[in-house]
């Protein structure tokens, strides 16, 4: 099995999601969690998520993105910060990826 770049972003995701959840126990923290398994899921094949008119890859990238930054706002450690830094990051790659501003 080849591992591309959604995948190898999409763990990334969920090792920093379960840091900052383990580390925070925020709300924030909780949404990461949630978005970057659901998007683990659906990346590997184990889901598949389909709605008419709406990109649920796009949506789960925005809510990661945006929950990144309010867990690396409220982030009390270095670990934290660091972790909700990656999910933010990895976030924002993959919504510039789906809407074709990264190539």
């Amino acid at each position: 099995m080849d591992i591309t770049l959604s995948m190898a972003l999409v763990l990334a995701a969920v090792v920093a999601s379960v840091v900052l959840l383990v580390q925070e126990r925020g709300l924030a923290a909780a949404g990461c969690l949630l978005a970057s398994g659901l998007e683990a899921l659906i990346v590997f094949g184990w889901v598949s998520l389909h709605v008419r008119s709406l990109s649920v890859g796009l949506i789960l990238a925005a809510v990661l993105a945006v929950a990144g930054a309010i867990a690396w706002g409220r982030a009390a450690s270095k670990m934290s910060a660091s972790a909700a830094t990656i999910v933010t990051l990895v976030g924002t790659v993959q919504v510039l990826l789906m809407l074709g501003v990264l190539a």
